[in-house]
């Protein structure tokens, strides 16, 4: 494939906006997902071939927008980068704040439950892949950090059920 249709999200900032540069300086084009839209309008700007869709992953009608965007535009998808993620609450257990664990796990988890459910239609037509973006706190206890540690060590587990 010459050029990829690559769904991407927190693609804002870090290492998601890193990501959308090098996919796109590789020939991809990408539909590129956060909730700030002004950032995703600038980072567009920047490289070939980009449609943005911005709000909140964790809802469901995000995702489906995002795959409409790419079919309306692109017309497949090749790959989806489930890359969405918040650290906080970073609390000790002791103090954790249920609600903002949850919110925390929308985002993480749900989220890319959400694009997965949403494309896979599409990437069984293309044979595609999903990239589920995790982090060493998965596999690694680190004090303070229950809500991430937990959420990446739930979407390695997704990753490896789906």
């Amino acid at each position: 494939m010459n050029s990829p249709v690559i769904l991407l999200t927190g693609a804002s900032r870090g290492l998601g906006t890193a990501i959308a540069k090098i996919l796109s300086a590789r020939g991809a084009a990408l539909v590129l997902n956060a909730r700030d839209e002004s950032a995703l309008d600038a980072l567009a700007a920047e490289i070939h071939a980009a449609e943005v869709v911005a709000g909140d992953i964790a809802n469901p009608e995000t995702a489906s927008r995002m795959v409409e965007a790419a079919r309306a535009r692109f017309g497949i998808i090749d790959s989806i980068i489930n890359n969405a993620a918040v650290i906080e609450p970073i609390a000790p257990i002791a103090n954790a704040d249920s609600s903002a664990w949850l919110r925390h796990f929308q985002i993480n988890l749900i989220g890319a439950v959400n694009l997965t459910k949403a494309a896979l239609p599409a990437l069984r037509e293309t044979r595609g892949r999903v990239v589920n973006v995790s982090s060493g706190a998965a596999v690694s206890a680190m004090r303070g950090w229950g809500a991430y540690c937990a959420s990446k060590a739930a979407l390695n587990h997704f990753t490896r059920v789906l």
